[in-house]
């Protein structure tokens, strides 16, 4: 709470009264130093007054308060437990906001709950102001383990109190009667028998007009009965404290207020005799609600616009991209002359570079919105770091870098966990490596952390002899869209969201990544993750590799629904060159009718078609056809790469899903599998 008034009324603070209210007291500054401390807190550190409060105490409770001033002012309603730096010793108390001073005034005491604590810290019971709750002083006075001279003590230490009690009650009817806040009692009935001036004030009405009238006078006429009810219901059920909020009955002319009401029983005999009630207005705190409420709103109407955007320029690029990088690798394949072949990498490469940016760009997407999820499957660290070299070597020797790997022999290479985020990982901190190096070498190292029967952690570093990073730089060297200079992005290219993307996958698995780097020597980025260990089946390791009995697909019948011109192009030329029969249809209708008079064994579905669209389509084929048209395999091929799109084609009754532009080698093995497991493959 927020302690306002004049220096007169802050007067009433002195360490005096303090110490009597709560000899476990302290005072800080704005920047935190504490300025006053009560007796019982300079029993245990006689030096504290001048320090620094991270110094002497640190944070229990509430967990996410900050060492600043306007953090711990924003938790003043809550309970803070404190812990002594330099003991075990737990406070619990309340920090007060002394507005007038802008300071903070920390009330509390020890938290012990046991006679044994109190020797242990050497507490006595003298030290404890009167209002102190400690659960065991009962047992205290009721065994021997308070000498009958501390008895005598406490009995001369509550005469000299007393005359401190009576100021302290004095003080406490001044703080009732001077609140900001509306404090009433009425009877069991509900009828008001005591206001305080404050709301006498508030409600601009006398005291006589005030005392006898039913409590809900204060609320908005059409919610008095709902009020009504709630507090026959407290009543009934004993439910001794309980808040409501409700809109209060408009104050002349202004606006309805809104206010808090914190309604209290009160007992004569065991008996409710009435209630307490503490009315404070809380308009400003809705009105922030509804502001909230709308730029929340506001905020999720720009996230869906965000999402459209990102889906649809996923789609125009990746469609026209598909094309391009398909063909290339096509004309790759054949004979061509040196001129030729140069023009083919340089598209084949550019093509790479603007599937990468719209890839890191989608990626992000799907990290900041949480919408990444983890597989757990087996994979082999041999195969994935063989992966890498492949996918990169081609940029490597195009600058003469040497490319090397060592795994260390005690690293098991069976390994359980999420394959595809690795790989991503190791090819941004390689390409990463590649695009900053002008000489020399990139070499991936993997080391064992720590093993144990069923898991291990691994530790992988990727090292390379580039241009560094400055010290200045390396603390957000992992934030979005960051490099390290103004010129980077002009010089080398990139989005400035590798490392981001990276430093998110490892974290998001509860891993770690750390980055060490020299200006001129080059840099180190270490990757910490657990995988679990493949359990070893039948005197062999665990292989989650599949041994195809196709080699080809001569004799299968595929049906490609898509729409445009040069992916159709493009599938005409990939499937002759593996010697399969294939029939296009430019949208879900024509699939449909293509269907009906002739059988397929496996369909290639577009999911952006005009008339018809590939969601739609599927749907009819699983819903409305007849087997064994029904279950024919569907292998979604779609531009939309966004986070979901997997999870809703399966749900959809797809087989499989693969994004465009798409890896051949990838495409050919889906289509395998599918046919290796469905029904037509046994003919």
């Amino acid at each position: 709470m927020d302690l306002k008034g004049s220096n007169n009324q802050a007067g009433y603070f002195s360490k005096q009264v303090l110490d009597l209210i709560s000899p476990f007291y302290f005072t800080l500054d704005k920047d935190l130093h504490i300025l006053t401390a009560g007796k019982g807190m300079l029993k245990f550190d006689q030096h504290m007054v001048g320090r620094s409060f991270q110094e002497v105490f640190r944070f229990r409770r509430p967990f996410s308060t900050k060492y600043e001033f306007d953090s711990i002012k924003q938790y003043t309603k809550q309970i803070f437990i404190l812990e002594y730096v330099e003991s075990d010793l737990i406070l619990r108390g309340q920090m007060i906001h002394i507005e007038n001073e802008n300071e903070l005034l920390f009330i509390g005491s020890p938290w012990v709950t046991k006679v044994d604590d109190l020797d242990k810290y050497g507490l006595l019971i003298t030290d404890f102001a009167l209002n102190d709750t400690t659960p065991d002083l009962l047992h205290v006075f009721q065994s021997q383990e308070v000498a009958m001279n501390e008895i005598k003590m406490l009995l001369q230490h509550l005469n000299e109190r007393r005359q401190g009690l009576d100021q302290s009650q004095s003080l406490y009817k001044q703080l009732v009667e001077e609140a900001g806040d509306i404090i009433l009692r009425t009877n069991k009935e509900g009828q008001i028998s005591y206001i305080n001036p404050v709301g006498v004030r508030i409600l601009a009405m006398d005291e006589s007009e005030i005392i006898g009238q039913h409590f809900t006078m204060l609320i908005q006429a059409n919610q008095r009965e709902v009020m009504r009810d709630l507090f026959v219901e407290q009543l009934s059920s004993s439910i001794s404290t309980r808040y409501y909020e409700f809109p209060f009955e408009p104050l002349k002319d202004m606006q309805t207020p809104w206010f808090g009401f914190n309604i209290n029983l009160l007992y004569k005999e065991k008996e409710v005799s009435g209630i307490q009630m503490v009315a404070r207005d809380i308009t400003e705190r809705k009105q922030f609600e509804e502001e909230l409420m709308k730029a929340k709103e506001i905020a999720e109407e720009s996230e869906r616009a965000k999402e459209k955007f990102l889906a649809n320029m996923s789609h125009e690029i990746r469609t026209p991209m598909n094309a391009i990088y398909g063909l290339a690798n096509i004309l790759k394949g054949k004979a061509l002359d040196p001129e030729d072949i140069e023009s083919v990498n340089a598209i084949n490469m550019s093509a790479k570079n603007l599937i990468r940016i719209v890839n890191d760009i989608l990626d992000f997407s799907k990290l900041e919105s949480g919408h990444v999820e983890f597989e757990n499957r087996n994979f082999s660290l041999q195969q994935v770091l063989k992966g890498v070299v492949q996918t990169l070597s081609f940029e490597a020797e195009q600058k003469s870098l040497e490319f090397l790997t060592h795994v260390s022999a005690d690293v098991p290479n069976n390994l359980v966990g999420d394959e595809l985020r690795l790989r991503q990982v190791l090819l941004n901190l390689c390409s990463n490596a590649i695009k900053f190096t002008e000489h020399g070498q990139i070499n991936i190292q993997v080391e064992i952390a720590s093993k144990h029967a069923k898991t291990c952690v691994l530790d992988i570093r990727v090292k390379d002899t580039g241009i560094g990073i400055p010290a200045e730089k390396l603390g957000s060297i992992f934030n979005s869209f960051t490099q390290a200079s103004g010129d980077t992005t002009r010089k080398f290219g990139g989005t400035g969201l590798g490392l981001t993307i990276a430093h998110e996958l490892v974290t998001q698995q509860k891993g770690d990544i750390q980055v060490r780097s020299v200006v001129g020597s080059g840099s180190e980025f270490i990757v910490t993750l657990p995988f679990e260990l493949q359990p070893i089946q039948s005197g062999q390791a665990a292989s989650d590799s599949m041994d195809y009995s196709f080699k080809e697909l001569i004799g299968y019948k595929i049906l490609i629904a898509e729409d445009h011109p040069m992916n159709q192009l493009l599938a005409k030329k990939l499937f002759k060159k593996w010697n399969c029969e294939i029939e296009f249809a430019h949208n879900g209708i024509k699939a449909l009718e293509k269907l009906r008079y002739q059988s397929f064994d496996l369909i290639l579905m577009d999911l952006q078609m005009p008339e018809m669209d590939g969601y739609q389509t599927t749907s009819y084929i699983r819903e409305r056809l007849e087997e064994p048209k029904r279950s024919i395999p569907i292998i979604a091929i779609t531009a939309h790469a966004l986070a979901g799109e997997k999870e809703k084609c399966l749900s959809l009754g797809m087989q499989d899903y693969i994004s465009k532009p798409f890896d051949q080698e990838v495409l050919y093995r889906k289509i395998l599998e599918q046919l290796s497991s469905s029904s037509v493959s046994e003919r």
